[in-house]
């Protein structure tokens, strides 16, 4: 309720939250006075920075002086009003009390204000990268979705017709190239859900290991790799309904991209997390896919061993509260600990 009143305020004209920020500071007047009544101390005075901030949250420019004119105005009725003659009689030290007030109510005002102006600023900044990042999850999910499956009917329609064997070449890796590219995209398309739900639950490591290699066996037999599992029954872990989709992309893009024939899997527990450690004996990472994994942006250099591929992992992998670090692997090619809280 709060907030959206400041919402309101700050959209209206600048001669309307003039007007709101006087009848603020009469209402607290009439507040301080009455409170006056109850106290011969004058530490109710100090109320008068209440109005001041709530006004100068009203406004985003750095000087803005109207807040700070009235807090001085309200100050000097209620002084005139809390010690009377005292007041006049110490006319030059009421004056230096006053000016000395009115500097630090111009200060406070214009840190509020600098730091409305920063707001917005941010505000701005975020709306203006949500509306790129929607533009380009539009183009990259949609547009160029729409053209892939354009692109595979020519491929195909090309396949029914006479070719040489040179061609039938050249087009079965086009197809190739352009399947690797539309996992791409579903990948992404996943990984959009994903952002949207942030939901976080206990998961059984082993369970939805199990289902990630249920769910890639056919790719896994195509090309003819050989899965070792060196784990047994294990605690659980934070994750969400992604995890299953971060094992199974890992094994499945070394497989399709490493030349690997052995992948091997295993699990360790430790008192607050647990370790699966996916390793192959295929080609090994570049570093700058390695890279990917230390917090780096994808560069788009290593499009051909799957760079895109391992950022959208890498981005899965922070969605289910756990980090992956890669290395060379003793076997020969990489090796991925995907480092998981224990729930």
């Amino acid at each position: 309720m709060v907030s959206s009143f400041f919402e309101r305020v700050r959209k209206i004209n600048f001669w309307q939250k003039n007007a709101i920020s006087i009848v603020i500071f009469i209402i607290f007047g009439i507040v301080i006075h009455l409170l006056s009544g109850f106290s011969e101390h004058g530490y109710h005075l100090f109320l008068i920075f209440v109005p001041l901030i709530l006004t100068s949250s009203f406004y985003f420019r750095k000087w803005n002086l109207l807040p700070s004119f009235l807090a001085t105005l309200l100050l000097l009725v209620m002084s005139l009003i809390h010690y009377g003659e005292l007041f006049v009689d110490r006319i030059y030290i009421s004056i230096l009390n006053l000016s000395i007030f009115f500097a630090i109510f111009i200060l406070v005002s214009v840190l509020i204000g600098m730091v409305n102006i920063s707001f917005k600023n941010l505000k701005k900044e975020k709306e203006s990268v949500e509306s790129r990042n929607d533009f380009l999850s539009t183009l990259l999910v949609q547009d160029f979705g729409s053209k892939y499956q354009a692109i595979q009917g020519y491929q195909y329609l090309l396949k029914e017709t006479e070719l040489s064997k040179d061609q039938e070449e050249y087009l079965d890796k086009a197809i190739n190239a352009s399947k690797e590219v539309k996992e791409v995209l579903d990948l992404a398309k996943k990984l959009e859900e994903i952002e949207k739900k942030k939901l976080i639950a206990e998961k059984d490591v082993l369970e939805v290991l199990n289902q990630a290699l249920e769910d890639i066996k056919d790719a896994i037999r195509k090309e003819g790799v050989e899965i070792k599992k060196d784990y047994k029954k294990i605690g659980k872990v934070e994750g969400n309904y992604s995890l299953k989709l971060l094992f199974s992309q890992i094994i499945l893009t070394r497989v399709q991209k490493s030349g690997c024939d052995n992948v091997k899997i295993s699990i360790e527990e430790g008192e607050q997390k647990i370790q699966v450690r996916i390793e192959d004996d295929g080609e090994k990472l570049p570093k700058n896919i390695q890279n990917i994994f230390m917090g780096q942006p994808y560069s788009g250099e290593t499009t051909g061993v799957g760079g895109a591929k391992y950022y959208i992992i890498r981005e899965i992998a922070e969605h289910n509260n756990s980090s992956i670090e890669v290395e060379d692997s003793e076997l020969g090619g990489a090796k991925f600990d995907i480092i998981l809280k224990k729930a």
